[in-house]
């Protein structure tokens, strides 16, 4: 993807929060795979450097008050998800470990359990 010198993605989609939170996560196939599952307030970062306080200020704005990080379950996404937790400070943040893979790979069942889990 080629964008002009500056410029940083938006956050993508607008969501209506769930119960209040946001899912976020890494790449747009992760945020489409959850969309389509049910969870449709999940939204992409476009990678763990897109994201910084003006898109957490955007995020309480559409009325966000907590938020959830879903990365890969590798390496670079256990780092890059605790490089968002610092970047949101005090911020209600919760991250969510996956076994393995990534967002974008979860079945129906798991995505169904993971709603859940997380809003009861």
């Amino acid at each position: 993807m080629f964008t002009p010198h500056g410029v940083k993605l938006p956050l993508f989609p607008s969501i209506k929060p769930i119960q209040g939170r946001a899912i976020l996560v890494e790449g747009i196939f992760d945020m489409l795979n959850l969309h389509d599952k049910g969870l449709t307030n999940a939204i992409c970062c476009f990678g763990v450097n897109n994201f910084n306080e003006d898109k957490l200020t955007l995020l309480k704005i559409s009325g966000v008050f907590g938020l959830d990080i879903i990365f890969d379950a590798d390496e670079a996404g256990r780092a890059g998800a605790e490089k968002i937790k610092k970047i949101v400070g005090d911020f209600p943040t919760r991250v969510i470990s996956l076994k393995s893979g990534d967002p974008g790979s979860l079945h129906e069942k798991q995505v169904a359990g993971l709603r859940k889990k997380l809003y009861g």
